[in-house]
């Protein structure tokens, strides 16, 4: 499908019209190695990967917010 786009000047005008979309360059130049599929995959891993972190991150905040109100309980009961 890259290989098309980068050859017919109608899909490559679409192509670099999209900005989600990798710029195919010039039709003289080597036909990329990777699909373009690649841009979403990397885009939807890096967001997977700050979901996971917010998700991490949350779990911490409450775990630490459960630490600390269980702490202070029994500190007031040990003086």
């Amino acid at each position: 499908m890259w290989r098309d786009i980068h050859h017919d000047s109608a899909l490559r005008s679409h192509a670099e019209a999209n900005s989600l979309l990798p710029s195919p360059g010039h039709e003289a130049l080597e036909v990329p190695n990777d699909t373009i599929f690649e841009v979403f995959i990397n885009k939807y891993t890096a967001i997977i990967i700050r979901a996971e972190n917010m998700v991490v991150q949350q779990v911490c905040t409450e775990v630490e917010a459960q630490f600390k109100a269980h702490f202070y309980t029994y500190d007031i009961f040990l003086h």
